[in-house]
């Protein structure tokens, strides 16, 4: 069974498809990427924790150093901000798994960590 959510998405891409794509022509994109990127930005500062956006922070600083997998990213913040490694590990799943960092997961070990560009602007407007 498939929840309002997935039905108005689905819904959602039909219409963004069969866009008449001449109205494409006039749109000042520079505004639109703006107003797209402030509202991204809000949502992501109501939608995300404190302790999210803190771990979105410290990945940045970190792995803009280093290389390393979302598991040795968890062990090393979570000695670092005294946060449990399950903790830290489940919240950067969740920032996996909405496109803000990249790595590996069961399926694929051993992939470094990174901020997608979503991740990377978002950090950039929360400091």
């Amino acid at each position: 069974m498939t929840g309002g959510i997935t039905k108005s998405t689905n819904e959602l891409f039909f219409e963004l498809d069969n866009i008449d794509l001449s109205l494409l022509n006039n749109i000042d994109y520079k505004a639109m990427f703006s107003i797209v990127m402030r509202s991204f930005v809000r949502l992501a500062q109501f939608r995300l924790s404190t302790k999210q956006k803190l771990l979105l922070k410290k990945s940045k600083t970190l792995l803009s150093s280093r290389k390393m997998t979302l598991t040795s990213l968890a062990e090393y913040l979570s000695t670092e901000l005294n946060l449990a490694h399950s903790t830290v590990k489940w919240n950067l799943r969740a920032l996996r798994d909405v496109g803000l960092l990249k790595g590996g997961d069961v399926n694929e070990k051993g992939i470094n960590a990174e901020l997608t560009l979503a991740g990377a602007l978002l950090v950039e407007s929360l400091d």
